[in-house]
């Protein structure tokens, strides 16, 4: 009866025009957590609310949609004193890394002076580095200036051997003969004597050892020697090897020892020996002049000034007193620049006969200008071509006896 007492008034007080609505909320026994929103609004009515009249009761519990709140977020429930609180702890979190980082900072420059000390004390002092690269310098120049003296010392010793072996070479073609045989047993022995050939040059070698092999193997060696490339140590090894052969072969047959050192002249023309002695001085002019036979002499006194002609003819007849070791010296000497002499055919042109010569083979109107264009240009040279050329102009001058 109390329950329809009290809902009674309630329902017949809603009114839906003004929007009331009625929410029924059914209670079930035995459940007292599971109570409804309705339920709970009742708890949280005040004391003072629930002496008023049951109408007033039963309008508390009607919702209406005005009536509902959103819950407000976290920092909005915030007071003054907890954002000044927050503050002074992000201040000294700010704080804490930023110590760490300058403790870590702190650490790496300990760290690097440490690796510099040990580097210090691990490397010499500066002017202790210094001194030793000075030193290392001076070793290596010093080691440089040794090594271009020995270089200096064995070419010496090369030359001096290279002569040594030229002299037994000489006028000795079966000892030629042999020690071609012997270097050309195998691949090294022909190594040696292609160096051998590179060193003493076309000129001596094909002098030396053309007649004594073909054409074609003669080519081959020079071939060889052209792309031989050994140094001065590989040549005087060579070389040493080739004087023992021959020394051997003094050893064996001493009588047959002589050896002319103006033996390669054999083979030059007069031409060829008028180049070789160009710059010499007149004492070797005469030295050389008196072991060539007298027409070839001749011809090449013909081909030095009148002043250097009378000189080595004072000479030659002082001959006499001129020591054999010089003599014999200067042959040695002569036949190692005879390499370098260009052959017959660079240095044995007259230019004056060659001219006479054309203009004798010429038709005459380009021999008279070839004769006028050289009286007016040179008239030496036109007297001298003149004097070997018979032209129409020089009957008038022929003696009468050589006419007839």
């Amino acid at each position: 009866n109390s329950y329809i007492g009290e809902i009674v008034p309630i329902l017949s007080g809603l009114d839906y025009e003004r929007g009331d609505e009625f929410v029924f909320v059914p209670i079930i026994p035995n459940l007292p957590e599971a109570r409804s929103d309705s339920e709970k609004a009742k708890d949280a009515v005040p004391e003072n609310l629930e002496e008023s009249q049951p109408g007033e009761k039963a309008l508390a519990k009607i919702e209406t949609p005005g009536d509902t709140h959103e819950e407000l977020p976290f920092w909005k429930t915030l007071g003054p004193f907890e954002w000044i609180l927050a503050a002074v702890l992000l201040l000294l979190l700010i704080l804490l890394i930023w110590t760490l980082f300058s403790i870590s900072r702190l650490r790496a420059r300990e760290a690097e002076t440490q690796d510099q000390i040990r580097d210090l004390k691990d490397s010499p002092t500066l002017p202790v580095r210094q001194a030793r690269e000075e030193k290392a310098v001076l070793d290596k120049m010093q080691q440089d200036r040794q090594d271009r003296v020995q270089t200096a010392l064995v070419r010496d010793e090369n030359e001096r051997v290279l002569q040594e072996i030229v002299k037994n070479l000489v006028g000795r073609p079966d000892w030629c003969r042999e020690l071609i045989q012997e270097m050309t047993r195998d691949k090294q022995s022909m190594d040696q004597l292609a160096t051998l050939i590179a060193v003493l040059g076309p000129e001596a070698s094909r002098s030396l050892f053309r007649p004594q092999m073909t054409e074609q193997a003669y080519m081959d060696l020079e071939q060889l020697a052209k792309e031989a490339g050994a140094n001065s140590e590989d040549t005087a090894e060579v070389l040493k090897n080739i004087r023992m052969f021959l020394l051997t072969k003094q050893f064996l047959s001493p009588e047959q020892s002589f050896v002319d050192p103006f033996g390669f002249m054999k083979t030059l023309s007069p031409s060829q020996i008028s180049f070789l002695l160009k710059n010499e001085p007149s004492r070797i002019k005469a030295i050389v002049m008196a072991r060539l036979d007298t027409e070839k002499a001749a011809t090449i006194l013909q081909s030095i000034s009148r002043d250097e002609r009378t000189q080595v003819a004072v000479e030659l007849g002082k001959m006499h007193e001129m020591p054999m070791e010089l003599v014999e010296k200067v042959g040695f000497n002569l036949a190692e620049k005879a390499r370098n002499v260009p052959d017959e055919n660079s240095i044995a042109v007259n230019g004056v006969r060659f001219v006479a010569d054309v203009l004798s083979d010429s038709d005459p109107v380009t021999r008279q200008e070839l004769i006028n264009g050289l009286r007016v240009s040179d008239q030496q040279l036109s007297a001298d071509v003149e004097s070997r050329c018979f032209i129409f102009e020089s009957i008038p001058v022929v003696p009468n006896d050589v006419l007839k």
